[in-house]
């Protein structure tokens, strides 16, 4: 057979085996504990208590600036994803980062 071939049918087969499964639906089952996954945040930023207008700096060196500002970034941005009534700008500047409330 060529590989084509045995990779359809492979596929036809995992097709197969998840629509023809059987699950049993389980009651008063309790929820495991969560572990805290990922990284522990790097800046705890103060982005709830600023008001539009505020301005935060962060000193950063130069020789770091540009990999600290796309952390920086991500965490504006998740914090964004939950409050969707607040955004920010974040800037690289001479010797840091700035983050502006935009709204």
């Amino acid at each position: 057979m060529n590989r084509f071939l045995i990779f359809v049918v492979q596929y036809a087969h995992i097709i197969y085996t998840l629509t023809t499964m059987k699950y049993e639906i389980e009651k008063d089952v309790p929820m495991p504990e969560r572990n805290v996954r990922g990284k522990p945040i790097k800046y705890d930023l103060p982005l709830v208590e600023m008001d539009k207008g505020d301005h935060i700096f962060i000193k950063i060196s130069k020789s770091k600036i540009d990999k600290e500002i796309k952390i920086i970034r991500n965490a504006v941005h998740r914090f964004k994803s939950v409050r969707l009534d607040m955004s920010f700008s974040v800037i690289k500047m001479k010797g840091g980062v700035g983050i502006w409330r935009t709204n």
